[in-house]
């Protein structure tokens, strides 16, 4: 996935769009790109909460290491995906509804969607 390098590298747009290209383009075999998600996983945790949990992984400190609300916001709806589908983590409608909605409460337009999808459906609101 061509957004790899740059988010080994600690490049944080480059860590969002390896999330994005993953949970669009991986959906019909996850199975090959566990090991991706984990990683994609740690990067999004890592941009929600601002800490490096692994220096093979870090944040540059050259490159976006004090990144925007917006890109939070992206993360946590990415997050909200992973638990979802199962995504390189166990699925949990509970927890994607939480970074969902925590998603929505930073503005995030697609997340305010799928919000309203949960409340309509049930999905994680119960």
């Amino acid at each position: 996935i061509s957004y790899y390098k740059g988010g080994l590298k600690g490049d944080i747009q480059s860590r969002l769009k390896f999330a994005y290209q993953l949970m669009n383009q991986t959906t019909i075999m996850k199975e090959q790109y566990e090991d991706h998600y984990r990683i994609a996983h740690r990067w999004l945790d890592n941009i929600v909460h601002k800490k490096t949990f692994y220096k093979k992984f870090p944040l540059s400190s050259k490159i976006g290491s004090s990144h925007t609300s917006d890109q939070k916001a992206e993360a946590l709806f990415y997050l909200g995906l992973m638990y979802e589908y199962g995504f390189g983590v166990d699925k949990s409608p509970k927890k994607a509804f939480y970074y969902y909605s925590s998603s929505a409460d930073m503005e995030y337009p697609v997340a305010k969607n799928k919000i309203g999808d949960c409340y309509f459906s049930g999905f994680g609101v119960r």
